[in-house]
């Protein structure tokens, strides 16, 4: 008989209570392994033998859930540390499924020709059940498959230690108020301790600020150097030990890396496919990156560039740069390059690349490219802390835009209703406050997701920063649903954020960049709240990994129309409504720093690939270390001594080997948002078709088909290049 499973409530939570909810689900999910696999399966045909498996462990996988989400969140430490010790227990069961025998069997041995009988959702699924139990080692013998899920268990516990590392680092940095300078009052007095000294955690929303508003520049070195350290002590020998664990995984499986493990079942499929993609891309984006970098030097030189172009070994004084419209910065520095073609000839091709970047041919770029990576390394290049200063000052004193005076038209609740309004303009449904349902904390606010009376699921939003809690941004599948024939299955979805938080004078006000993180994690919400998959198994956001961020990066694109803006971009004193010329402003300086900002997304994934892809680390701290590899290679700015970056790379343990998608699935969101830019982006008809063709289907269906079907032609890169620029 199949036994219920556990549940766990907000509003009684304690370390016990996890405890025994885990050791009771667990028992539960063994119970219902034991009786599924014993049944009488003579009547059962495909469907129903997917339709059954699928609910087994709903409610087990609905708890780990709820637990993962207070492992991450929770603020009192017994709580926290309870889940962590639980996870690993339901991983371990988790992975026996995978090279449990008896299930293989199961799915293997269905009646003959119940294929035919089946939906296509469940075909698919059974299709994707048998090639997954090979893959996780059912034709190795019993020996090795438990050295297998040995080997699993054991990677589970590493790598959920290695991101609780990276929550734990809570280390503080202390300024002066001189130090400081540049810095919004606002900020200042959040931080401020006393003798006018302020303690600033290391976090993302401090780091942001010091890195784009200290004039000077030992306080930003000291930020970023601190920053790009997270859980080093920690996480260097705990890199090198996962890496090595996921390759001996693999080989196990008959595999030649991890990465060819990874991506066998994933829009891309093999390695080689990811590495021609980000190289294909990376011979464009050099490019406006190239191009970027000659703007940053020019906002620092000012009319000394000539001079720091011609000699980089002999650093000039930096300048204040004078406000100016675009088109004055643009004709300026073209009139210095004008001047500079016979004493240094690569200014031709900076001419050109300022004119039209497309007559560039490849080799043009390369050279244009490698002048800039060896300009980089000598006493006039700039420094990888002051970049995000030199395009903030860019950005204020040339395209007139500055985030601190946008922040009073992005009240956090205003946005918010910008983003319930657009899913109901675009997919009918409604959110209403949920105030009787109890979280995990007091500042967690809930609310019920309508279409017409129907129920869908429920949003909780968790969205500002705490000590221990998740360090960025993120959507949290809290408890995952499926549309059944009898009844839904409502999902519960967590946005888990880390926003500036209100104080008594001053409501929580986001920078534009902020205002896309909202759009871009909601994105995610709506791909789960409005799936109508008939299995748990292909609900939401359960996609291919290289597809999971097309709608949360589709979605972005609401942050930057006038029409969507006008509906809540007011300010938050006045009402005043974002001035469309400022809105106009914003679109002009869009790709401003977009080559520089990709071809670092680019050094991610490649970092990512390169690593699990038959990297062996050959001392202690060396997939650390191999960060500054593939800077060297990749980036302009070399690497910078003394930092470990992939000590702190939480997106190496969930997107091992995946870290690509969020470049790959730009492309499409880019592709399937130019359809709406063209038509209008609240068109009824095309929200309908993105609902029908993409969000509501989840798994259940190709992903390379969806985005077809919703364009009705083959997807290209063409509208992702235009979007930075090119």
């Amino acid at each position: 008989m199949l036994k219920a499973y556990p549940s766990l409530s907000n509003a009684h939570l304690s370390a016990e209570a996890i405890q025994n909810a885990a050791s009771e689900c667990l028992m539960a999910a063994k119970n219902n392994l034991q009786y599924f696999c014993e049944a009488d399966r003579s009547s059962w045909h495909l469907q129903d033998l997917v339709e059954r498996y699928d609910t087994l462990f709903l409610g087990a996988s609905r708890l780990y859930g709820h637990i993962y989400l207070l492992a991450n969140t929770h603020t009192e430490e017994p709580i926290r540390q309870m889940a962590y010790q639980v996870m690993p227990d339901f991983s371990a069961f988790f992975n026996t499924l995978s090279t449990n025998e008896t299930l293989f069997e199961r799915f293997q041995n269905i009646s003959e020709g119940s294929d035919r009988e089946a939906s296509p959702e469940h075909l698919k699924s059974w299709q994707e059940s048998i090639k997954n139990f090979k893959k996780n080692g059912l034709g190795l013998p019993p020996e090795e498959r438990k050295e297998l899920e040995a080997l699993k268990n054991e990677l589970v516990k590493l790598t959920m230690t290695f991101q609780k590392n990276i929550n734990a680092d809570n280390r503080t940095l202390t300024f002066s108020e001189e130090d400081l300078i540049g810095l919004p009052d606002y900020f200042l007095e959040k931080y401020k301790i006393e003798d006018k000294n302020y303690s600033l955690p290391v976090l993302d929303t401090a780091y942001r600020p010091v890195i784009e508003y200290a004039i000077k520049d030992a306080t930003r070195h000291k930020f970023y150097m601190a920053y790009l350290n997270k859980a080093a002590d920690t996480n260097k020998k705990l890199l090198d030990e996962i890496i090595q664990k996921r390759q001996v995984l693999a080989k196990k499986l008959g595999f030649d890396t991890y990465a060819s493990y990874v991506l066998m079942d994933r829009m891309a499929q093999k390695s080689q496919t990811v590495f021609d993609f980000e190289e294909r891309v990376y011979q464009k984006v050099r490019l406006k990156a190239a191009i970027d970098y000659l703007k940053l030097i020019f906002v620092k030189y000012g009319a000394a560039l000539a001079e720091v172009l011609i000699n980089p070994g002999h650093e000039a004084e930096g300048q204040n740069l004078e406000p100016k419209s675009p088109q004055e910065f643009e004709k300026q520095l073209y009139e210095l390059l004008s001047k500079l073609t016979k004493a240094l000839p690569i200014a031709s091709f900076l001419l050109r690349a300022l004119q039209n970047p497309n007559s560039l041919t490849s080799s043009e770029t390369d050279t244009l490219f490698q002048f800039f990576k060896h300009f980089a390394k000598q006493k006039a290049g700039l420094k990888s802390w002051e970049t995000a200063y030199l395009n903030r000052l860019l950005m204020e004193n040339i395209y007139a835009v500055n985030q601190e005076e946008l922040k009073p038209y992005f009240e956090l609740s205003n946005v918010l209703e910008g983003v319930f309004g657009a899913a109901q303009k675009l997919f009918g449904v409604r959110f209403v406050p949920a105030i009787e349902i109890p979280t995990w904390h007091k500042e967690v606010t809930v609310y019920k997701v309508l279409e017409a009376e129907k129920l869908l699921g429920y949003l909780y939003l968790d969205l500002f920063p705490r000590p221990s809690k998740y360090s960025h941004f993120a959507c949290f599948g809290y408890k995952t649903g499926k549309e059944g024939a009898l009844e839904r299955i409502v999902p519960h979805t967590a946005l888990v954020c880390n926003f500036e938080s209100p104080t008594d004078t001053r409501p929580s006000l986001l920078t534009h960049d902020h205002v896309e993180t909202v759009f871009h994690e909601f994105g995610h919400a709506l791909h789960s709240l409005l799936s109508k998959a008939a299995l748990n198994g292909h609900f939401g956001t359960s996609v291919t990994r290289d597809f999971v961020e097309v709608p949360s990066q589709w979605f972005e694109g609401w942050a930057w129309h006038y029409d969507s803006l006008k509906c809540f971009a007011r300010h938050y004193q006045t009402g005043e409504i974002l001035p469309k010329d400022i809105f106009e402003r914003m679109v002009a300086a869009k790709s401003v720093n977009s080559g520089l900002a990709n071809l670092a997304q680019i050094i991610y994934g490649l970092y990512d690939m390169h690593l699990h892809a038959g990297f062996e680390p050959q001392y202690e701290g060396h997939s650390v270390a191999h960060f500054g590899a593939i800077q060297e290679r990749y980036g302009i700015n070399p690497p910078v001594e003394g930092t470990n970056m992939g000590a702190g790379f939480g997106h190496l343990m969930g997107y091992g080997a995946g870290y690509y998608g969020y470049l790959w699935a730009r492309v499409y969101a880019e592709d399937c948002l130019a359809l709406f830019e063209e038509k209008g982006i609240f068109e009824a008809d095309l929200g309908r078709a993105w609902l029908n063709e993409v969000l509501s289907k989840g798994g259940s269906s190709d992903e390379l088909s969806q985005i077809r079907c919703f364009l009705k032609r083959e997807p290209n890169e063409n509208a992702f290049f235009k979007s930075i620029g090119l």
